[in-house]
């Protein structure tokens, strides 16, 4: 019987694929218009490299989750650098190795970008912008478990130079929901 590889195999072989998650006790996910994430945010500070999303899940954790839906929101035009007065006013990296890794196990690459896995927030100067709903939403508070939601980009998102992506609610979660996101650095031609 013939191997047949994964739909993302020859970029994870290249070490060219990453994941990012959040801590395993969960943070609270933000609404989509949010200037402070609390929770997995990807900000491509590459200047020669394109993130390509590949995959977002998202677990309940514990809390009551509040009625809505899931999905990714973002900015652009962030730059490379926070600071005051930057449109990315702070950010907590993430460690390489422990809160985002390459998909490679045993892979030496390191990401050409960055990931905040929310231990504290990330401030944005501006409000976000909503992209792409998963599709999946809690349709009654009272619900005793939220099923993992998986959605596929199928490489459909790209984050270009200086922007920023966060898995986002259409209301702000109060419950605590453990995520990840992984994506592709891709070369810009």
């Amino acid at each position: 019987m013939a191997f047949s590889s994964g739909k993302y195999y020859p970029e994870a072989a290249l070490g060219q694929v990453f994941i990012g998650s959040t801590i395993a006790a969960g943070k609270a996910i933000p609404i989509s218009t949010a200037t402070s994430v609390t929770g997995g945010c990807l900000w491509n500070t590459s200047t020669t490299h394109n993130a390509v999303l590949l995959k977002a899940t998202v677990g309940f954790t514990s809390g009551t989750l509040a009625v809505g839906q899931f999905g990714l929101a973002g900015d652009v035009e962030l730059g490379f650098a926070e600071g005051t007065g930057a449109p990315m006013a702070a950010f907590t990296e993430g460690v390489f190795g422990t809160d985002f890794k390459n998909a490679m196990m045993g892979s030496g690459n390191g990401s050409r970008m960055k990931y905040s896995p929310g231990a504290t927030a990330t401030t944005l100067t501006a409000a976000s912008e909503a992209i792409v709903w998963f599709g999946a939403s809690l349709e009654d508070a009272s619900a005793i478990a939220l099923p993992v939601i998986s959605f596929d980009f199928d490489g459909t998102v790209i984050v270009t130079p200086g922007s920023a992506v966060f898995i986002c609610g259409s209301v702000a979660q109060t419950a605590l929901c453990s995520t990840s996101l992984s994506w592709a650095e891709i070369p810009i031609n």
